[in-house]
C-alpha cells in the first residue's frame, strides 16, 4: 500500500485542519494572520514546557515567539504545564482564543500534557472555537500517537511517559520538519508501514 503523504509546499510550510493548525517552526506562524479569525488571537496562551529540559543557550528559538507575538500586537499569556495542575490549567484555558504550543522534546511534551489532563481538555476547547497551533513537537503530538518520533528523541531521564497515544486532533502521525535529513528515516518507516502521515516542511528562516 502507497501511502498518503501530506506535503505541503515550501510557499505554505504548515497543515490547517478545521481549528488546528501545525507548523514546523515558529517562522510558519506568519500564515496564522491569513487563517485564524483576528478575535481569536486577541489571547494566546503560549505553551513551551517541550524545552524545559534544553539547556539556555537551545531555548533560544523561544524567544522568536515572543518576539512574533509583540510585534504584531498580539496579547499572550505563557504558561508552563510541568508547573501546574489540573484545575489551575482549568483557569488558564478560560478565555484562550488560541493555544499556541511550541517545540523540544515530544514525550516530555506529552507526558505533561497527559498529567495535567491537557489531553483531554483541548477537544472541547477546539468544540468551542478556540484554535491549536502547534510547531514542531507541539505539532507532533497533534496527531493520534508519537510512536513514530520516540526513536529518533534523545531520551529524557525523568521521562515517565509510557503511553504514547496523543491528541488526536488530525487523523495521521504528524512529521514536521519533512524536507531534512534526519526526518528521512522517520518517513521511510512510516512508507515501509503502509501509514499515511502529515509531512510538513519547514519554512524560510527569518
Amino acid at each position: 500500500m502507497t501511502p498518503e503523504i501530506k506535503l505541503k509546499t515550501a510557499e505554505k510550510p504548515f497543515y490547517v485542519h478545521g481549528r488546528v493548525f501545525l507548523a514546523s517552526r515558529f517562522e510558519a506562524l506568519e500564515h496564522l494572520l491569513e487563517i485564524v479569525p483576528p478575535e481569536k488571537l486577541e489571547h494566546i496562551l503560549f505553551i513551551p514546557t517541550a524545552a524545559n529540559n534544553y539547556p539556555d543557550e537551545r531555548k533560544a528559538f523561544l524567544e522568536g515567539y515572543r518576539q512574533w507575538f509583540r510585534t504584531h500586537n498580539i496579547p499572550f499569556t505563557e504558561i508552563d504545564l510541568a508547573a501546574m495542575q489540573q484545575e489551575e490549567l482549568l483557569v488558564a484555558l478560560r478565555g484562550a482564543g488560541a493555544i499556541v504550543v511550541a517545540g523540544g522534546n515530544t514525550q516530555y511534551l506529552l507526558e505533561q500534557m497527559q498529567r495535567t489532563d491537557f489531553a483531554r481538555t483541548i477537544k472541547p476547547c477546539i468544540e468551542r472555537g478556540v484554535w491549536y497551533i502547534g510547531v514542531s513537537a507541539g505539532a507532533v503530538v497533534a496527531g493520534p500517537n508519537i510512536e513514530h518520533i520516540v526513536p529518533i528523541e534523545p531520551a529524557q531521564t525523568d521521562n515517565l511517559l509510557t503511553d504514547y497515544t496523543a491528541l488526536a486532533l488530525v487523523p495521521s502521525p504528524v512529521v514536521p520538519h519533512a524536507d531534512q535529513p534526519f526526518m528521512q528515516g522517520v518517513l521511510e518507516r512510516l512508507r515501509q508501514q503502509g501509514h499515511a502521515c502529515i509531512a510538513i516542511p519547514d519554512p524560510p528562516r527569518i
